[in-house]
């Protein structure tokens, strides 16, 4: 493939997968008194990164390269999961100040 049709490496795969795990784990270590008290939208926005952080998970099993993702789609998960990284590690810093 070409251009933004072509897959990642391997390696680029692995900073996805590493990042989508660090993901969970945030959200894992929610508090659970914490997500209890969330309205509905914000809530359901961290279903949609623990979603989002399963699903890049999910790609790039294939040790020979054929299940790994397009560059396009590369970009944009790993922009979205990072950005989803830092807005909880902001929440955090947030409850570890109460």
């Amino acid at each position: 493939m070409f251009g933004i049709f072509k897959k990642v490496s391997y390696s680029e795969q692995s900073i996805l997968t590493t990042v989508a795990m660090d993901l969970l784990s945030q959200i894992n270590n929610l508090p659970h008194d914490f997500i209890s008290i969330l309205p509905q939208d914000k809530y359901q926005a961290i279903l949609k990164y623990q979603n989002a952080a399963q699903q890049a998970l999910n790609w790039g099993n294939d040790f020979d390269g054929r299940d790994a993702m397009p560059r396009l789609l590369y970009n944009k998960a790993l922009k979205e999961l990072s950005a989803a990284s830092k807005i909880l590690e902001e929440t955090e810093k947030i409850i570890n100040k109460k």
